[in-house]
């Protein structure tokens, strides 16, 4: 873990400063997809959002907590796709977990070059404790569709989770770190999907 600061210097208490760190994020996102890591620094994102200098080190202090943030709440809104895929009961079991899937696989795609810069700036986004708030949701969510689906008398619920979790996490990561093409993509999501629903006879 970077010992560099990552957080936020301050929480924003108006709604203009909170436009504005959504600005310099949207800023940072744009950046960092239109010209790399290599183009990456805290100039270029105010540059880009429309700030000063200044204004983005009142609550951004380095490009690592840009990135942080940045990852922060894109894990947030791929959490919020997948609860609400898992949640549509209008459609089967197998049809919410081969979406969910997909769903991921696509945001690691995206969170590539995201991934990367956190690593370079030796920044574990797993190991913190944001992170880890968000898997404990996602898990329990993760229980509750299997509770949901699986027979009453099943055991290890809970157990299952994880090993789903981990196993779509993994494979996931795994896949995008090759940058692969949309085509291959989806017919990893398809492996992962069939290997899960025939484990749970779904």
């Amino acid at each position: 873990m970077s010992h560099k600061k990552i957080n936020l210097r301050k929480q924003p208490t108006q709604e203009r400063s909170r436009l504005m760190i959504e600005d310099i994020l949207e800023a940072a996102n744009l950046v960092l997809q239109k010209e790399g890591l290599s183009a990456f620094n805290t100039n270029r994102v105010a540059e880009t959002a429309g700030v000063s200098i200044g204004s983005l080190y009142q609550y951004f202090p380095n490009k690592e907590s840009l990135l942080f943030q940045l990852q922060e709440q894109e894990t947030k809104t791929t959490w919020k796709a997948l609860d609400l895929i898992f949640s549509d009961v209008s459609r089967s079991p197998r049809q919410r977990l081969e979406s969910a899937i997909y769903s991921f696989f696509e945001s690691e795609a995206e969170e590539f070059f995201l991934r990367c810069g956190l690593n370079d700036a030796e920044v574990d986004y797993e190991k913190t404790r944001e992170y880890q708030e968000l898997e404990n949701i996602v898990i329990q969510k993760l229980s509750d569709f299997l509770s949901e689906i699986l027979p009453s008398n099943s055991s290890d619920i809970e157990s299952k989770s994880l090993l789903i979790f981990i196993v779509i996490t993994s494979i996931g990561e795994r896949v995008t770190q090759k940058q692969v093409d949309t085509e291959t993509l989806q017919m990893w999501s398809k492996m992962c999907s069939d290997l899960l629903c025939d484990y749970l006879k779904i």
